[in-house]
């Protein structure tokens, strides 16, 4: 094996496509510090499988890819190919497998060929690795380069500074260098496999070991339930036709009972039609006179109304009459009364006109007196006033005068008044200006205070309410939804419990299917043989079953048709057919059909006149798919076969020429005169089982489905009741404590509130004040100027008005005194004036009197004379009405007299319709009861009908639910059993079969014997029944009587006693035991095979220690030599070795490392200098390469420790071993550099990204 080529892209610093070709000798690889030198090598490390980022120099994987630089963006992914010539490997079928077949292989061929292997990694996490551009598994490169000293761990990479590792190592990491070296790694890998394969092994022969003797118990318990299930199953086969017996005359007895209501019935109902008839013709009848009886009441009702109409309007005539005749009277009366008074007023008339005209004549006289006497008061009134108004007019001067004196003085004081009030006011004002100012500014800031803390209290309050509501409606949403989630997780638990029980059963079903199946019980011995062969004695594809997809309820039917064809083994050939059935018969397996494809295939398709599909039919190929590489070729076997739903319709397409007809229950004809049917007892179809596997698995799929969302939904349904509980406890307490801070911030709202409004009302009131005192101060102010300006112009004006006061006064003083003289003489004629004025109104007044009384006098003369006028005309007036009511009185009596009469007569004629009306009611009533009988009757026959009928009805779903038949179907199986004889009580036919020797089933003739007891009561009823009670009974079971003479009922109840003393019966018991013998014997089989698996195993194991230890050994032995030279050779001199820590376990041993350098003493390695131990190293990496070349080394400035004379003796052994070893070297001293082949120059022109410079030197 040989490095051929390295690509490198994308990764660390080699942002571009870089390629290193390398030749057989040595290659260096040079360039100053921090280039990416080392990033070679982790480059070749990391394709190799390195999965340490620390030890690729980083901190994370995706590090290794190209992060940018000033210049670059960062690339996606990073990709590393390693191209390797003359690879070998061994010639197996795929790559090596360590747990895998027989673990020494070193025998085996090999082959060479290149190889590339490559590993990607993006900066999104996805990584892969590829061999030869394919997608594999790390372990295939892993074994792919096992044993070759390549690998991470192996010892063909030394990295920068890790030469010295190797010493510093553990021993037990040194021993994994000898032994890659050794090439036992390959063997230990195998070695665990094999440990684990055998592990495993024992596993499963301790579950096998289980489940054995868990199925022998199952075994013996299944034995006793088998035989108790064969007995069951016939004593239920002999119940089951004794029950169609019993069927059968319970059908025979209820049809006699239908036909027997239905004559009744028949009868019943013509009866019934003569009796409705007669009662609708009464009820006719009776209708008719019900309505003439409703006119005549309907007339004698309108004649007895109108009748007592006459009689009340003659009863209002005869009082208005009266009444009329007493007003008459009280007229009469009146009218008297009113003229004798007329009379009397007419008497006192003229009087009364002689005593007016004497007053009015002595009230002139004294007008005229009167009239004189007033022209001279007059004249002296006139003096007067003139006088008076002399007086007047100079008194209304002094007034003046003395109200400007008054005014002056007046306003003069008010004026000082006002000027000193308004000082005053003004200082108070401005004091009280001066106070609300400071109060206003105190109360706007209680106001804001007042305002914010309520505005803050009432927010809080608001938040809380909010908070309060959102918290009792989270509580209500809690409750519901916990009330909601504990209901639905009872459902859901119930739910849960049903489908773990139906999931149960499918399960346990599906296990015996698929295991019947998986053994291929239901094909035949040989067929079995052939498919279960796995060692390629028999080429074949499976049989034919294993090709064919069944539409579902179509499995019989396709079971039928085909029949043994379902088993027969697909072979390519006539020569694998031989074969085959020369395998069956040196294993004496029985028959077995063949279909050989290549002859089904070269035989020609037989052209016949095409059949037309019968009517109701399906062909064969309609209802089954072949599928397969060879469908084409199975589809011939399904030509010319047809499927129906009933035996009648199969019977009519084979009569319209179909070749082969089955039914979908298994009935097959292949002529009108050839048909068969049935199916063998227990026995089950290979397609019908598989079908009912298919369903099974999907139907315990949806069942485990539901289960896991059931469960799935039970446990979140758990979580959320709990978190639920505890936010529903979590908002009851955070509701009361809401309620209690909500209680606390409404009373501080309502304290604000009011402390607010009063401060507001005090503010208002103020400001108020304030503005009052402002404008008053400003009023004072003016008013004191203006009193100040007013009173010296008011005093001026006082001394001119007291001037003028005193000059009104004298000429007033004068003018009273005239003034007085005139009015004594006006005083003087005004006496005389009224005494004259009161006498003539005396006379004026008396006269007046007098007129009035005169004009009264007359009004009420004419007042009564006109009430006696209109009193007469009212009586006129009422002696007509009187006459005219009398009239219509009369007239009234007379028709009253016509109605009388005619209400009798209709009484008379409603008393005959009612007569009439009740005889005709009695004939209804009794032909209605007549009626109601004969109705009872059909009654009673419809019921007895519907009794026997319902009683047909329950024994027709009896019969199909108990017996899976219809009552004509058992009335004719029994009247075919009555036949042929088979009617025989269970004793009699037991003798029968205990004489002939059938009854070979010990625990059946025990039921027989045990039931002998029964049997005989039975026979007695049979022969009571019969009429025969005084022969014995023994003559009834030889003469085997028809089953009338039998007590069908004593014999279902014997058996059902005999059924019940079996007790429980598994039924599946019989099959289950069939199915468990055969796991045991699987079982057992499967048992030696493990222990034949463990036994080889461990051979092996033995076998791969042994070759281990041989091959550990000899390398151990080997490098120790070549130790001690490449020792000698490097130091000059000196020493070395090999040291097993523990000589008693070579094989798990450790491995110390001790030398001593020319000059120097025994020690241990770690004691050594720098210098020493890097050499040491080397010589012990060349010792091992010595003994087992790497087909490359990787040396990354492993020589920088050493001086110019080691460096010498260092080259010498690299060149000495080029022979078998590729090199590749990182270095920096130019001896090293000298020996290369090819050397390349790694820059970084471009801070971050390296870049290759290849030199050929040779």
């Amino acid at each position: 094996m040989r490095l051929s080529k390295l690509h490198i892209a994308g990764f660390k610093s080699f942002a571009e496509r870089a390629e290193l070709g390398f030749d057989h000798g040595v290659t260096a690889i040079v360039g100053p510090n921090g280039c990416g030198k080392s990033n070679v090598v982790d480059a070749i490390t990391w394709v190799l499988g390195e999965q340490s980022a620390k030890s690729l120099r980083g901190e994370r994987m995706e590090d290794v890819i190209f992060n940018g630089s000033e210049a670059r963006k960062p690339t996606a992914s990073a990709e590393v190919r390693l191209k390797l010539t003359q690879v070998r490997r061994p010639m197996r079928p795929g790559d090596a497998d360590s747990g895998d077949g027989d673990p020494l292989l070193d025998d085996q061929p090999v082959i060479t060929r290149d190889v590339e292997i490559g590993r990607r990694l993006y900066r999104s996490g996805e990584s892969e690795y590829l061999i030869d551009g394919e997608v594999c598994r790390l372990r295939d490169i892993h074994d792919l380069l096992m044993d070759s000293g390549l690998g991470v761990k192996a010892y063909a990479v030394i990295e920068q500074g890790k030469i010295g590792q190797i010493l510093s190592s553990r021993p037990a990491e040194r021993r994994a260098l000898i032994e890659e070296a050794a090439g036992v790694t390959k063997y230990k890998a195998r070695r665990r496999a094999a440990e684990l394969k055998l592990e495993a092994a024992q596993q499963n022969l301790t579950r096998v070991d289980d489940v054995i003797y868990e199925v022998e118990k199952q075994r013996n318990a299944l034995k006793r339930q088998a035989a108790r299930a064969r007995r069951y199953r016939k004593l239920r086969e002999e119940l089951r036709k004794w029950e169609q017996v019993q069927i059968a005359r319970r059908y025979e007895t209820l049809r006699a009972a239908i036909a027997g209501a239905e004559a009744r019935l028949e009868s019943a109902r013509a009866r019934e039609v003569a009796a409705a008839a007669r009662v609708a013709e009464l009820e006719s009848a009776i209708e008719a006179v019900r309505l003439e009886l409703a006119a005549a009441e309907a007339r004698a009702t309108a004649a007895r109304d109108e009748a007592h109409a006459r009689e009340l309007a003659i009863g209002r005539r005869q009082q208005q009459i009266e009444f009329d005749r007493q007003q008459l009277e009280e007229l009469g009366r009146q009218a008297d009364a009113f003229a004798a008074e007329a009379d009397e007023l007419e008497a006192r008339r003229e009087p009364l006109q002689a005593s007016l005209a004497a007053g009015r004549e002595a009230a002139v006289r004294a007008r005229e007196t009167l009239e004189s006497a007033t022209s001279a008061v007059q004249a002296r009134e006139q003096d007067y006033q003139q006088a008076l108004g002399a007086v007047q007019g100079v008194e209304r001067e002094a007034d003046e005068a003395r109200a400007v004196v008054m005014s002056a003085a007046t306003t003069l004081s008010a004026l000082a008044q006002a000027r000193d009030h308004a000082a005053a006011v003004r200082d108070r004002v401005a004091a009280e200006r001066e106070r609300l100012e400071i109060e206003a500014r105190e109360l706007d800031a209680e106001v804001a205070r007042a305002r914010e803390a309520c505005e803050e209290a009432e927010r809080r309050l608001d938040e809380a309410r909010a908070a309060r509501e959102e918290t009792a409606a989270a509580r209500a949403a809690a409750e519901d939804e916990l009330v909601a989630l504990r209901a639905e997780r009872t459902r859901l638990a119930q739910d849960r419990a049903i489908r773990e029980r139906e999931l149960a059963g499918r399960e346990a079903r599906l296990r015996s299917l698929e295991e019947l199946e998986a053994r291929r019980a239901t094909f035949g011995d040989a067929a079995r043989l052939v498919l279960a062969d796995d060692t390629g004695a028999v080429r074949h594809h499976g049989a034919v079953a294993d090709h064919l997809v069944v539409e579902r309820s179509f499995e019989k039917a396709v079971d039928a048709l085909l029949g043994e064809r379902l088993q027969h083994v697909i072979v390519d050939s006539a020569a694998d057919a031989a074969a085959a059935l020369e395998f069956v018969a040196a294993r004496d397996a029985g028959r077995c059909g063949f279909v050989v494809l290549d002859a089904l295939m070269a035989e020609p398709a037989v052209h016949q006149a095409p059949v037309p599909a019968p009517a109701g039919a399906r062909a064969l190929s309609d209802v089954v798919r072949t599928t397969g590489p060879h469908a084409a070729a199975l589809s011939r076997l399904l030509e010319d076969a047809w499927v129906v739903e009933s035996f009648a319709a199969a019977q009519a397409a084979i009569a319209a020429g179909a070749r082969r007809v089955a039914t979908t229950h298994g009935e097959v004809f292949a002529a009108p005169w050839l048909v068969e049917g049935g199916s063998r007892q227990g026995a089950r179809g290979i397609l019908e089982t598989r079908a009912e596997i298919q369903q099974l698995r999907q139907e315990a799929e949806e069942i485990a489905g539901a289960i896991d969302a059931l469960t799935s939904e039970l446990a979140d349904i758990d979580d959320r009741i709990a978190a639920g509980q505890r936010r529903l406890e979590h908002l009851v307490a955070d509701l009361h404590g809401r309620e209690k801070d909500i209680v606390a911030l409404e009373a501080q709202v309502a304290r604000s509130r009011d402390e607010r409004e009063r401060i507001g009302r005090r503010l208002e009131v103020v400001t108020t004040e304030r503005t009052r005192a402002a404008e008053e101060q400003q009023a004072t102010e003016r008013r004191r100027e203006e009193a100040i300006a007013a009173i010296a112009e008011h005093e001026a004006q006082m001394r001119t008005a007291e001037d003028a006061l005193s000059a009104a006064l004298t000429r007033l003083q004068q003018a009273r005194e005239a003034a007085e003289a005139s009015m004594r003489e006006v005083a003087a004629a005004r006496a005389e004036q009224a005494a004259l004025v009161e006498r003539a109104s005396g006379l004026e007044a008396e006269a007046a009197r007098l007129e009035r009384d005169a004009r009264d006098l007359d009004e009420r003369i004419a007042v009564r004379r006109g009430d006696v006028a209109r009193l007469h005309a009212r009586a006129a007036e009422l002696r007509e009405a009187i006459a005219a009511n009398q009239t219509a009185l009369d007239d009234d009596v007379r028709t009253l007299s016509e109605l009388r009469a005619a209400v009798v007569e209709s009484d008379d004629r409603l008393a005959e319709l009612r007569r009439d009306f009740d005889a005709r009611d009695t004939d209804a009533r009794s032909a209605r009861q007549a009626l109601d009988a004969v109705r009872s009757e059909v009654m009673q026959a419809e019921l007895a009908r519907a009794g026997a009928a319902s009683d047909l009805s329950h024994l027709a779903s009896t019969c199909s639910e108990s017996l899976g038949l219809t009552l004509d179907e058992v009335e004719q199986a029994v009247t075919r059993m009555r036949e042929a004889g088979e009617l025989v009580p269970p004793s009699t036919r037991a003798s029968a079969d205990a004489v002939d020797g059938d009854s070979a089933d010990g625990d059946e003739e025990e039921d027989a014997a045990s039931g002998d007891a029964a049997a005989g009561e039975a026979r007695q009823h049979a022969a009571a029944e019969a009429g025969e009670s005084d022969e014995p009974a023994t003559a009834v079971a030889v003469v085997a009587p028809p089953d009338v003479e039998v007590d069908v009922e004593g014999v279902i109840a014997l058996l059902r006693r005999r059924i019940e003393r079996l007790g429980p019966v598994n039924m599946m018991a019989i099959e289950q035991f069939d199915e468990l013998e055969e796991r045991h014997t699987f079982l057992t089989a499967q048992r030696q095979d493990l222990l034949d698996s463990i036994s080889q195993t461990g051979e092996a194991i033995r076998r791969i220690d042994k070759t281990t230890k041989e091959r550990f050994s000899e390398a151990f032995t080997q490098i120790n030599e070549h130790f001690q030279q490449t020792f000698a050779t490097l130091f000059g001199g000196g020493r070395a070795g090999l040291v097993l820590i523990d000589q008693e376990n070579e094989q798990e041993s450790g491995i110390d490392i001790i030398a001593q350098p020319p000059g120097k003493r025994l020690q241990n390695v770690q004691l050594l200098s720098g210098g020493e131990k890097a050499l040491t190293a080397m010589a012990l990496m060349f010792a091992i390469f010595k003994h087992r070349p790497s087909p490359f080394c990787l040396l990354d400035e492993i020589d920088a420790p050493l001086d110019d004379a080691n460096i010498g003796r260092f080259i010498e052994m690299l060149q000495g071993m080029q022979e078998h070893t590729q090199f590749i070297l990182i270095t920096h001293h130019r001896k090293t550099m000298e020996i290369a082949d090819r050397l390349y120059g790694v820059t970084m022109e471009e801070p971050g990204v390296s870049k290759l410079i290849s030199l050929q030197l040779s």
